[in-house]
């Protein structure tokens, strides 16, 4: 196994976020990577994104008229 690309951010320090939001934001972080790299990436490779947090996972699932931005 190889690492093709890795990225990270620093928590701002003025804005409060929650752990919860924070993993969310990285969960999107992920999917933009993934978006920029994917013509990059050998098919031989899953482009499937892997996330521990189920508080993430399931604000993801749910429909997107549920958030107002």
């Amino acid at each position: 196994m190889k690492l093709l690309v890795s990225k990270t951010k620093i928590t701002p320090r003025r804005k409060r976020l929650s752990v919860n939001r924070l993993e969310l934001d990285a969960a999107k972080l992920a999917a933009d990577l993934l978006q920029a790299y994917r013509s990059r990436i050998p098919q031989a490779f899953s482009s499937i994104l892997w996330s521990d947090s189920r508080v993430a996972l399931a604000w993801i699932q749910s429909p997107p008229t549920r958030w107002v931005p």
